[in-house]
């Protein structure tokens, strides 16, 4: 459930004309066999070092240890972050090159006027 909203909001982004650097709820997190978590893992440091941007949806109670993992990839490369939700408790999200955004909503309404809609 969790995994087909992610995957609305980042359809939405396309939308925008934004280009998704890795769509990750296509993978499946749950296996339990080392090679395939393996192919996971190096497929999402892929994605961070691809993207121009990262966006963490971090809306809901949840333990997000791969994305905070993720958020300091991004952040060792220089690549800007947005976290959406309530992280202030997370000492990176006061990092320079991070915002932080309350909803998916005030996501959307920033990245349409980032990209001129």
């Amino acid at each position: 459930q969790e995994r087909k909203r992610i995957t609305h909001i980042m359809l939405d982004l396309e939308d925008l004309g934004y280009e998704i650097a890795l769509h990750w709820p296509i993978y499946d997190m749950q296996s339990p066999s080392h090679e395939h978590n393996a192919i996971c893992a190096v497929h999402d440091m892929d994605g961070v070092r691809r993207c121009d941007m990262l966006i963490a949806i971090c809306d809901k109670p949840y333990n997000y240890m791969g994305t905070l993992a993720e958020i300091g990839a991004a952040l060792a490369l220089g690549k800007p972050v947005i976290i959406v939700g309530n992280m202030h408790n997370f000492i990176f999200a006061y990092h320079p090159l991070v915002v932080c955004m309350d909803s998916v909503t005030q996501l959307m309404k920033a990245m349409e006027e980032r990209h001129g809609h």
